[in-house]
């Protein structure tokens, strides 16, 4: 699993990246200091395509490790009709790893990295 951050008060791990209990989900995120981060989430998007992933965070560079990165989504949005139709657009189906978006999927992280970068 990959965790985001600790909830400093309580040394609960609160914010998780790939899964989300909604009865235990609390935002200690916005409370820990960015020097405290394990995991940092990002995302781009373009007219087509969203991409995140979710790399090791350096809490004395305040980077992301680019060489850590996991869980990756890449999400298809060529075909969205209605700007808030959650029904329909493209998020259901995470297309990371296919070997058919493989391309679009690197050169999202690329695009992603120059974007984050410092």
């Amino acid at each position: 699993m990959l965790l985001r951050c600790a909830d400093t008060a309580s040394g609960d791990r609160g914010c998780f990246a790939d899964s989300v209990d909604a009865a235990k989900y609390l935002v200690p995120c916005a409370h820990t200091p960015r020097s405290q981060f394990d995991y940092m989430g990002m995302s781009v998007r373009t007219s087509d395509w969203r991409y995140s992933t979710f790399c090791a965070w350096d809490g004395a560079t305040l980077a992301a490790d680019w060489d850590r990165c996991h869980g990756a989504e890449l999400y298809d949005h060529r075909r969205d009709t209605q700007i808030y139709d959650v029904d329909d657009n493209g998020e259901p189906f995470n297309l990371a790893g296919q070997a058919a978006t493989r391309g679009v999927e690197e050169q999202l992280h690329a695009l992603l990295r120059r974007r984050f970068a410092k």
